[in-house]
């Protein structure tokens, strides 16, 4: 039994080093490829580690900073995940955070003070919160909030709203 048991322990103890290296070897690739289907004049640069991945890609000023944590079990992670995306037009500096838990479920998270974009008037949206939840057992979820949104038109027409807030669920039938 107590054989079993040592056994047991150096198993789990191999499976806890080796499964932060297979998700280091694994994730460059999946990264590359979601950048390169959707910011393809990106120049990416991935330096991948046992434990951590970071992944840096920008285009002119626009610039993103990814970090991936492997195997945050005391978390309860798979994936931790948190960076910052610089964009110059709309110019805005979003804080990222997200997590692929244990038990198949995703969140992400974004952050904003303000995103401004060009136009004849002000057009704005300031102190953006963005949560998407997505579970394993496909319920997900989307909250989102701002403090203010300014848009503006050509003809001098402008819409200012306040305290705007989006809360949605939706189930998956597959």
């Amino acid at each position: 039994m107590k054989k079993l048991f040592i056994v047991l322990i150096a198993l789990l103890a191999l499976g806890a080093l080796a499964l932060p290296g297979l998700i280091g070897a694994w994730l460059p690739g999946q990264i590359e490829e979601s950048l390169e289907q959707n910011w393809p004049d990106a120049t990416t640069v991935i330096e991948r580690g046992w434990f951590s991945t970071t992944a840096v890609a920008q285009q002119g000023d626009s610039r993103l900073n990814l970090e991936f944590q492997h195997l945050r079990w005391w978390r309860g992670a798979v994936l931790d995940a948190s960076g910052e995306l610089r964009l110059t037009e709309p110019e805005a500096q979003i804080e990222l955070n997200g997590q692929f838990s244990l038990t198949g479920n995703l969140q992400i998270k974004a952050n904003s003070d303000r995103i401004h974009w060009a136009g004849v008037g002000t057009n704005q949206i300031d102190q953006v919160d963005i949560a998407l939840d997505l579970q394993r057992n496909g319920t997900s979820s989307l909250k989102a909030r701002a403090d203010q949104l300014n848009l503006a038109d050509p003809y001098a027409n402008e819409l200012k709203l306040q305290t705007i807030q989006i809360d949605s669920q939706w189930q998956d039938n597959n």
